[in-house]
C-alpha cells in the first residue's frame, strides 16, 4: 500500500498538469485580446502558486532550486501582467519598457539555474555523461543558430539585443536540454520530475525558434500559436515540484561507468569542432564567421571541459585511494592489514634508530579458541567475533596508537612509546576489552587473548622481521602458560 500511493500521487498530477495545459492552451488559442492576455498570465501565476504549495508539502532536502524556480517564474508574471496592460489594455504593437527587458531575462535565468542545481547531485556519479551531453547539445545549438535562427535575424535585421537575448537564450536552454535528457537515464526514482524540466526546456527551445521564424516585420510579434509553446513550458515548470518524485531529486543517482569509449571521443570531438569547421568552409565560401556565436561558444564549453576533466581527476584519485586502502586495509574488519604493518613498523625502527623516536612497544595478539568457534558457530559467527574483537582493540587503545589485523585470528598493537608500567598497563586495557561475551548465532562467547610484546629501543637495531618473530614467540609463552600476568 506505501508503495502505491506515490505511483497513484503522480499519475494524478501528469494528468491533471496535462488537463490544465490543454484548458490555457485551447482558452489561449481561441480568444484574442483581454481574454488572452488574462490566459497568458494565468500560464504563469498558476505554475507559481503551484511550485508554493509544492514547497510546503514536499519533504525535499535541497528546496534551493525550486526557490530560484520561483523566482524566475515570478519575473514571468511581471512580464505577463505588462504585456496584458501594455499590449491587450492599452492597445500597443508591442510590450516595451524596462520591464520586459529586465524581467523576461531573469525569468529564464531562474529556470536555468535552477535545472542545474537539479542535475548537479546526480551528476556526481554520473561518469561525466550528463557533462558531455551539455557539450553535444551546445554544439547543436550552435548549429541551429548559424542555419536557421541567424539568416532570419539578418533578413530584417535584428537589433543587437534581440540578436543577443536569443543567442544567449537558445545555447543555454539547449545546453541544459541535453543535460536534463542525460540525467532521466541516471536518475531513475526522479524521472518524472526530470521530464517535466525536460519538457519545459525543450518548448522553450522550441517557442524561442519558432518565434524568430514567425515574427512580423514590423511589430517583432510572434505568430499566435507560439504562445501554446510558452504554455506547456511553464505549466511544466509547475509540475515538476508537485509530483511525488520530486523528493528523490537529491538521490545520487545510478553509478555511470567513467570510461571514454572510441565511439564516445570520437561525438566529443565532432562535437568541439563541429561549429569551428562550419565556420572555416564558411570563410572559404566567401561568408563572414559569426564571431559572437564562435566566442560565446567557446565561453560556455570552456568551463564544461575543465569540468570533465576535474571529473576525471577526481575518478581516478579515487580509485587510487581505494586501490591503496584495498592493499593495506584487512576487508573484514578495515584495520590495516600485514603488508601495513610492515610499513609502518620499519618506519618506526627508523625512527627509533635515527633518534627521532626515544622507544616504542610492538604487542602480537593471538585469539585462544578460535578455530572451536569457526567449528562450532559457523565461519558467519567466527566472522562476527573478529569485527568485535577489532572494534574493542581500537577502543582500547589510544588515537594514535596503530592496530592492525595480522590475519586469521592473530592482531597487533604498535605503541609509539614504553616503559614498563605502560606495556602492563596496555595488556590489561586489551584483556578488559574482550572480557565482555560476544553475542554470535543465538548465544554468547567468551574471547580470550594470548599477548606477546617486545620493546623497541635503539639499541635493539632489530629488522621487522625479527621484532614480529620476537613478539610471536612471546606471545607464544604468554599462550602456553595460561596467562600467569593476568
Amino acid at each position: 500500500m506505501t508503495a502505491s500511493r506515490p505511483r497513484g500521487s503522480g499519475h494524478r498530477t501528469t494528468v491533471a498538469a496535462s488537463v490544465v495545459t490543454l484548458v490555457l492552451c485551447c482558452a489561449y488559442a481561441l480568444s484574442d485580446g483581454v481574454v488572452r492576455g488574462s490566459v497568458s498570465l494565468a500560464s504563469t501565476v498558476l505554475p507559481a502558486v503551484a511550485v508554493v504549495v509544492a514547497l510546503r508539502v514536499r519533504r525535499l532536502t535541497a528546496p534551493l532550486p525550486w526557490v530560484v524556480e520561483l523566482g524566475g517564474l515570478l519575473c514571468l508574471v511581471v512580464v505577463s501582467v505588462t504585456w496584458l496592460v501594455q499590449v491587450n489594455i492599452q492597445g500597443a504593437p508591442r510590450s516595451t519598457g524596462i520591464v520586459p527587458l529586465l524581467f523576461l531575462p531573469l525569468g529564464y535565468l531562474g529556470f536555468l539555474i535552477a535545472s542545474v542545481l537539479v542535475i548537479l547531485p546526480i551528476a556526481r556519479r554520473d561518469g561525466g555523461k550528463i557533462v558531455d551531453a551539455g557539450i553535444g547539445a551546445l554544439a547543436g545549438a550552435g548549429l541551429l543558430w548559424t542555419f536557421v535562427v541567424l539568416p532570419v535575424l539578418d533578413e530584417r535585421d535584428a537589433t543587437l539585443q534581440e540578436r543577443t537575448f536569443t543567442l544567449l537564450s537558445l545555447l543555454l536552454l539547449c545546453g541544459v536540454t541535453g543535460a536534463l535528457a542525460r540525467a532521466i537515464a541516471s536518475a531513475e526514482r526522479a524521472r518524472p520530475t526530470l521530464a517535466f524540466l525536460l519538457v519545459a526546456a525543450l518548448m522553450s527551445v522550441v517557442g524561442h525558434v519558432s518565434k524568430v521564424l514567425t515574427a512580423d516585420p514590423a511589430t517583432g510579434t510572434a505568430a499566435s500559436w507560439v504562445g501554446v509553446l510558452w504554455i506547456t513550458s511553464y505549466v511544466a515548470m509547475g509540475a515538476a515540484l508537485l509530483h511525488p518524485t520530486s523528493e528523490h531529486l537529491s538521490d545520487p543517482g545510478r553509478v555511470q561507468s567513467a570510461r571514454l569509449s572510441v565511439a564516445h571521443l570520437l561525438f566529443l570531438w565532432a562535437a568541439l569542432s563541429i561549429n569551428p569547421a562550419v565556420a572555416i568552409i564558411g570563410k572559404l565560401v566567401g561568408r563572414t564567421p559569426d564571431i559572437v556565436l564562435q566566442s560565446t561558444v567557446a565561453l560556455l564549453i570552456a568551463p564544461l571541459i575543465i569540468a570533465r576533466v576535474w571529473r576525471i581527476a577526481q575518478l581516478y584519485e579515487s580509485a587510487r585511494v581505494d586501490l591503496v586502502r584495498q592493499a593495506t586495509h584487512d576487508a573484514l574488519t578495515g584495520l590495516p592489514n600485514r603488508r601495513a604493518v610492515a610499513t609502518h613498523l620499519e618506519t618506526i625502527v627508523r625512527s627509533v634508530d635515527s633518534g627521532t623516536l626515544s622507544a616504542a612497544r610492538l604487542f602480537f595478539l593471538d585469539l585462544d579458541g578460535f578455530k572451536s568457534i569457526n567449528d562450532v558457530h559457523g565461519h558467519t559467527a567466527g566472522d562476527h567475533v573478529l569485527v568485535e574483537v577489532a572494534r574493542r582493540l581500537r577502543g582500547a587503545v589510544r588515537r594514535d596508537d596503530f592496530v592492525a589485523r595480522m590475519g586469521g585470528d592473530e592482531f597487533l598493537i604498535l605503541i609509539p612509546e614504553d616503559c614498563p608500567e605502560l606495556a602492563a598497563h596496555t595488556v590489561t586495557r586489551i584483556r578488559d576489552a574482550l572480557a565482555d561475551p560476544v553475542a554470535v548465532a543465538g548465544t554468547t562467547v567468551i574471547v580470550e587473548v594470548s599477548v606477546g610484546s617486545v620493546p623497541v629501543t635503539r639499541a635493539d637495531g632489530e629488522s621487522v622481521e625479527r621484532l614480529l618473530s620476537l613478539a610471536d614467540a612471546q606471545m607464544y609463552i604468554d599462550k602456553r602458560s595460561g596467562h600467569p600476568a593476568s
